[in-house]
């Protein structure tokens, strides 16, 4: 991706925000007496990047880490498949002179100091202090070749750091999260040892792999050191997972090996004092003691979840339509009723509609229900309504084989709904080999998601060598205020089996309201599918449509701007919003270890969607509280049902699945729980140490609780896991 423009650096702009600082440009990109400016915290502006003007500016920028963000710096290529193995691929990834830069996110509050080891460096910052956190030269800078690297293939002796992997990356939130513990697990592989006390203990004789001569268990005699090798194999049993009585008992036939036993006093004392010191350096490995918190006990269920029934219908119009879909429909379901009402509004309401926050109404719908169910029928609901209110050009093709497919029909329609029957089965073609036009036409649609309010480009980032009608044909691809509507179906097995972690990564799912629909396959209804639209919807749609002007068939332009209608939001929706953003942040927080946080980064901003489509429902010129709260419930509904969905289909990792079983046979013992006897039983083929492992990592997400349970009868209270239902209802 060379030729940067002033449009790629506002990208950055909008990307890292403060982050992003300026640099002179110079032989070293960054040892240069400009990249002082950098200490003063001076941040490039607006009206330098509009100066911009060709391929690259006369300065460079540089991205400053921590607060959560985390570059490693690959100038060894032999080392890149040890961490690749480890950190996997990023979102984000910047070609440089020596080699990679790969960007992640992690904890901002995480402990991580820059590390600068010789081929490969960590750059962050400690505990989100960013004034002592370092900074990488950004995508589109410039560096003159020196003495220290033969340069070749750029023909003016220069390197152009090149953004080469940017997969569905809007904003800060959509680089791919790693956990501080997968960070650690790089520098522990990479031999470095962290400059902050506390920040990472490395070394622990507790560790099989650290002790250099760990003990065998073979009998020591009284000048051999009993001591230390008492110590190590204490260690190492409780690496091993045992508890401290076992490890007692391991440790004691030991010392009754021995031609001269240790006391058995000083033996205790000795094994007390390394279990003592491995809770302070693992305090994770601690016993895990009963809440005393009251809790609520989350039940079994499945995946596909009932619409609750505040749900069943839209406030307005659209619960008008919601009403026909179900008095018509061979086979009604109100799931699928609902999801085709919002897509109507969706669609009549792109491009003009546009809230004080910024919000336009084109939203990705798909609905997840077995075959046979009469999925199906919701597409032609909304080709009825459409069709007689005079606003067929806004119905599109069924599917883009390609991101040149894509920019067609938005620059015949820009505003279109896009049916998509078998949505599973287009995601397997796009992950096939060697079908790169459907992957690129995946992550067009991605970015056209979020560039309603601007412009959406070919991703042509150059245009060097074309010539002035190839650059003419380019720029009259772009489309503004893209207005995509998705509306698409699938059966369970089709979708995910289709879809990994690269789709969770790049924050496909996030942008799509995904439904479960338990509805099953049977008889179909019959003699009343020919009912005549509702008159009050399609004279809505009309209107809606009319309102303002220009947005009649033959009229609406793609690269031209439409009149906006604004609607605003009443302080009553502002307080539904903040409470539903506190919620956010703090489901996303527990969703992080997982990497499934990624699926709620665009709950939020839905939802807003979704309740302007409601406010025009309502025909009001506000989202006042109802409306608000309405969106609200919609989307918290689907994106639990999603955040469960792929948590029960997808694990990513062997302790992903491992954690996964044990939560999902927690969940399904109910209020009786699993004691943890019943839970090593039931999983006897893990090893200790894995089973401790993805136990501790389930009560410390707050998934699961031990309790206690009082018995009938008299006698102890039974202690067991029991799954934790947080206050939202999501699943964790």
């Amino acid at each position: 991706m060379t030729g940067f423009t002033a449009a790629h650096w506002g990208e950055l702009t909008n990307i890292f925000g403060g982050r992003l600082l300026r640099g002179e440009r110079g032989t070293n990109a960054i040892k240069t007496e400009g990249w002082n400016l950098f200490s003063n915290g001076d941040t490039v502006t607006a009206e330098e990047l509009e100066a911009v003007d060709g391929d690259a500016p006369a300065f460079n920028l540089g991205i400053r880490t921590g607060r959560g963000l985390v570059v490693v710096d690959i100038d060894k290529p032999e080392k890149e498949p040890l961490i690749r193995g480890i950190v996997g691929h990023s979102n984000f990834e910047v070609s440089t002179p020596r080699g990679k830069h790969l960007y992640f996110r992690t904890d901002p509050d995480a402990k991580i100091q820059s590390r600068i080891m010789g081929g490969v460096d960590i750059f962050c910052s400690p505990s989100g202090d960013s004034s002592k956190g370092s900074y990488v030269v950004a995508p589109g800078s410039v560096r003159t070749a020196d003495r220290d690297i033969k340069l070749k293939g750029y023909g003016v002796e220069r390197a152009v750091y090149d953004l080469t992997v940017f997969d569905g990356v809007d904003d800060f939130d959509d680089i791919a999260y790693r956990s501080p513990d997968v960070i650690y697990e790089l520098v522990r592989a990479l031999g470095s040892v962290p400059a902050m006390p506390g920040a990472l203990p490395l070394t622990s004789i507790f560790d099989v792999a650290s002790v250099k001569i760990p003990h065998d268990g073979s009998p020591v005699a009284a000048n051999e050191g009993r001591n230390n090798a008492a110590a190590s194999l204490v260690g190492q049993y409780i690496h091993e997972g045992d508890d401290f009585n076992k490890a007692w008992q391991k440790v004691s036939a030991w010392n009754d090996s021995n031609p001269e036993p240790l006391d058995g006093t000083e033996l205790h004392k000795a094994a007390v004092s390394v279990f003592k010191s491995h809770e302070r350096n693992h305090p994770e490995d601690k016993p895990i003691e009963p809440t005393s918190e009251p809790i609520r006990i989350k039940k079994p269920r499945t995946v596909a979840s009932v619409l609750p029934e505040q749900l069943r219908t839209i406030p307005g119009i659209l619960g008008d339509f919601v009403q026909w879909y179900m008095e018509t429909a061979p086979a009604p379901h109100v799931e699928m009723a609902v999801q085709s009402a919002l897509a109507l509004g969706s669609v009549v309401l792109g491009r003009k509609y546009l809230t004080t926050e910024s919000n336009f109404t084109s939203l990705y719908f798909l609905t997840v229900a077995k075959s046979g169910t009469g999925k199906e029928y919701g597409k032609k609901a909304i080709e009825k309504i459409l069709d007689a209110a005079g606003l067929d050009e806004l119905i599109g093709g069924s599917g883009y084989t390609s991101p040149g497919a894509v920019y067609s029909e938005l620059r015949d329609r820009p505003t279109h709904i896009t049916v998509i029957d078998e949505f599973g089965k287009y995601l397997q073609a796009c992950s096939a080999s060697g079908n790169s036009q459907l992957q690129e036409a995946v992550t067009t649609l991605i970015e056209a998601f979020g560039r309603l309010d601007g412009t959406l480009r070919p991703r042509a980032y150059s245009t060097m060598g074309l010539t002035e009608k190839q650059r003419n044909d380019v720029d009259r691809l772009k489309v503004t205020r893209p207005a995509i509507t998705l509306y698409s179906m699938t059966t369970p097995k089709q979708f995910y089996s289709a879809i990994g972690e690269a789709d969770i990564e790049a924050g496909m799912l996030g942008r799509f309201l995904v439904v479960n629909s338990d509805a099953e396959c049977g008889a179909r209804k019959r003699g009343q599918t020919k009912a005549a639209p509702p008159a009050g919807v399609v004279r809505w749609a009309q209107s809606m449509r009319d309102a303002g002007g220009g947005n009649l068939a033959g009229v609406e332009v793609h690269d031209v701007a439409p009149k906006t209608i604004e609607i605003e939001f009443t302080p009553a929706a502002y307080d539904v919003l903040d409470a539903f953003e506190a919620e956010n942040v703090t489901q996303r927080r527990k969703l992080a270890d997982g990497g499934r946080d990624v699926l709620l980064a665009r709950a939020v901003e839905i939802a807003m969607r979704l309740a302007a489509i409601v406010a025009c429902s309502k025909s009001s010129p506000r989202i006042d509280g109802e409306a608000m709260e309405w969106a609200v419930a919609y989307s918290r509904h689907a994106f639990e049902g999603l955040v469960e969905a792929v948590g029960h289909q997808m694990t990513g990792s062997e302790f992903g699945a491992r954690r996964q079983a044990m939560l999902e046979a927690v969940m399904a013992a109910g209020d009786r729980g699993m004691t943890d006897r019943e839970m090593k039983r039931r999983f006897k083929r893990l090893k200790p140490k894995e089973h401790a492992e993805a136990l501790r990592a389930l009560v410390d997400a707050g998934e699961i609780a031990l309790v206690e349970i009082d018995h009938q009868g008299a006698g102890r209270k039974r202690q067991a896991f029991v799954a934790v239902e947080d206050e939202a209802g999501y699943a964790h």
